[in-house]
């Protein structure tokens, strides 16, 4: 029996996948296996008989594997197990290094020498250092995912506020304005699928009122204030028929809405008295308003500040007669914002092109928006309002 382990000892130390080095109590390197050599690069011949210092100490590049086996060596541990790393022709491999002493019997005290296992788990390590690549990637395309449909719920979220916004506003914007005694046409193209200006006429029996505006921004807050501003005016003009009055009164209501929010309202407002033909005219803050009469083009300026800001606000009034076949055009700054290629703004051009067209509404309104496709395109940068008012009776 024991000339079979003395037989298959060595068979089985040189089949190990594992490099094995056995050292005795002299420091003397006895057994250094072919995993050893294939492992560390030194041929077995010029490890055996060495002692482990001899063959090792002087390689200063691997300290950690050298201190690694003195330390067990000195400390007398019973052993190391150890992650190190071991460089070899300009690599660095990473080895997996136990250490342990042998003994006689069960008697820990009669030590016989020190045997060193140690394995290359380079590939090992660079496979689980892709592993955890691989899982660092995954977790953050998850958290990815999970941001992406985050957003894409908040914008579906977004998409029904709009949507309800777009429907609140097709059913406050009046599609025809028809009022005795009036030719009235208008246009509406939001810059989105909803925007912030209205326009609005009614007949309250003894006077006709006039009304269009714009809420800054393009949001669909802009567009929900639109509709609040909207009423807001239908239900003062019902029981009041001075503008500065509805406008003092509806600049407090919006003052305490929007004042925080830091959106504003630009108004004209002008009111018609039936039995005397005169027209009041109040502008907050809004483009020029321009009255159109025997073959002239008369511009009327803004008469106080926007709406919104300040609840002690006040505004004058323009008094206008407003004569059979006379046209007042209203509009928002979509039309005189708007630019051609070179930068240019259309409002240096609309004196000149309302002074070409003294037809109907609907005949007015259709050339300026011609003018102004052949001006500046058909994209623009702002909602876009006109409304043109004819006296015709």
């Amino acid at each position: 029996m024991k000339n079979d382990e003395m037989i298959f000892a060595p068979r089985i130390l040189e089949s190990m996948t594992e490099g094995v080095i056995t050292i005795d109590l002299s420091g003397r390197i006895v057994t250094f296996n072919r995993a050893a050599s294939e492992i560390t690069g030194i041929e077995p011949f010029n490890a055996l008989k060495k002692t482990f210092a001899e063959l090792f100490l002087l390689d200063e590049e691997n300290d950690d594997f050298n201190q690694t086996v003195l330390d067990a060596i000195y400390e007398s541990a019973i052993s190391h197990n150890r992650v190190v790393p071991y460089f070899r022709d300009a690599r660095r491999l990473m080895l997996s290094l136990t250490t342990t002493f042998l003994k006689s019997g069960d008697d820990d005290s009669k030590k016989l020498g020190m045997i060193v296992v140690f394995n290359d788990i380079s590939d090992l390590l660079a496979l689980k250092e892709s592993e955890d690549r691989l899982t660092m990637e995954l977790q953050a395309k998850h958290r990815e995912l999970l941001l992406m449909e985050e957003i894409a719920s908040k914008n579906r979220l977004l998409e029904r506020e709009r949507a309800l916004a777009r429907k609140v506003q097709q059913n406050i914007l009046p599609l025809r304005l028809s009022i005795d005694g009036f030719d009235m046409a208008t246009y509406y193209q939001p810059s989105n699928d909803i925007g912030g200006d209205f326009y609005d006429a009614f007949d309250t029996g003894t006077h006709v009122h006039f009304l269009i505006g714009d809420i800054s921004g393009h949001s669909t807050s802009s567009a929900l204030v639109m509709a609040v501003c909207k009423g807001t005016f239908l239900t003062l003009g019902q029981s009041m028929n001075n503008p500065p009055d509805i406008i003092s009164a509806a600049n407090r209501m919006l003052c305490d809405m929007l004042m925080e929010s830091g959106m504003f309202l630009t108004l004209v407002h002008a009111v018609y008295e039936k039995q005397t033909g005169v027209t009041e005219l109040v502008s907050a803050g809004h483009n020029q308003v321009y009255l159109l009469k025997d073959n002239e083009v008369l511009a009327i300026d803004s008469t106080g500040p926007v709406l919104g800001w300040d609840p002690d606000d006040s505004w004058e009034t323009v008094r206008i007669k407003l004569e059979l076949g006379s046209q007042l055009f209203l509009y928002t700054d979509g039309l005189v914002e708007a630019k051609n290629p070179i930068g240019e703004e259309y409002e240096e051009r609309l004196h000149d092109a309302l002074n070409q067209q003294h037809g109907s509404s609907e005949e007015l309104v259709r050339f300026i928006l011609k003018d102004l496709t052949a001006f500046s395109g058909s994209i623009l940068d702002d909602d876009l309002t006109l409304f043109a008012i004819k006296r015709t009776k």
